[in-house]
């Protein structure tokens, strides 16, 4: 399947980008962070594969993102599918 055909669904596990602003020793001052989605919607729903996320960070103030869109170019504020090494 070609990654830009993938669709989110609950439990699979996501790279999220914090928001700019975002304080990074919450996070150990990583830059991108695994996340699990916790929500998803049908494909009519919305336009940019919006979900929701618990995010996990370096440290214990894991947290939860609402509505999180998708985005190739690792926009802040946003979800792409892990990079394959």
């Amino acid at each position: 399947m070609n990654p830009a055909e993938k669709k989110p669904s609950v439990g699979r596990i996501v790279m999220y980008v914090p928001p700019e602003g975002d304080v990074p020793e919450r996070h150990n001052g990583a830059e991108i962070l695994p996340a699990i989605v916790v929500r998803t919607w049908p494909d009519s729903s919305y336009q940019n594969d919006e979900i929701n996320l618990k995010v996990f960070t370096d440290g214990d103030s894991d947290t939860w993102r609402t509505s999180v869109p998708h985005s190739s170019d690792k926009e802040p504020n946003s979800w792409h599918w892990p990079e394959i090494k």
